[in-house]
């Protein structure tokens, strides 16, 4: 019966290489990884001067939820709505003073929103 036998220095140099490009592909992951976290604290600096944030609350569900389960590109689209809003006084009135209004009647956001809540509950102060 024939015996594969391999030198022992091209084991060394295979088992080297492969390390090395584990080391590379880590190292990649590591930067991917640093980035993301780095866009996400960028998006909770982002909402936290909004009324999106509040509401949020109002909503049944919490920042951190909602960035978890939004694609990037729906925050932005978000948050664009929030800061461009042609109903802040209705908002306010909402949020701030407690208003009996529906939130699905003025703000652009709120159904999306709601669908991060828990279970689907939604805080609504006509309810």
């Amino acid at each position: 019966m024939d015996h594969l036998y391999f030198e022992p220095h091209a084991i060394a140099i295979w088992t080297a290489v492969i390390l090395v490009s584990f080391v590379l592909m880590l190292t990649r992951v590591c930067a991917s990884l640093r980035h993301i976290l780095a866009y996400r604290r960028e998006l909770v600096l982002r909402t936290q001067g909004l009324r999106i944030h509040r509401m949020l609350s109002r909503a049944g569900t919490t920042l951190s939820r909602y960035l978890r389960r939004t694609r990037p590109i729906d925050v932005e689209v978000h948050l664009l709505a929030c800061q461009n809003c042609q109903t802040a006084e209705l908002c306010d009135k909402y949020l701030e003073r407690g208003e009996d209004i529906d939130p699905r009647t003025f703000c652009p956001n709120f159904a999306q929103l709601a669908t991060h809540g828990r279970r689907g509950t939604v805080k609504l102060l006509t309810q």
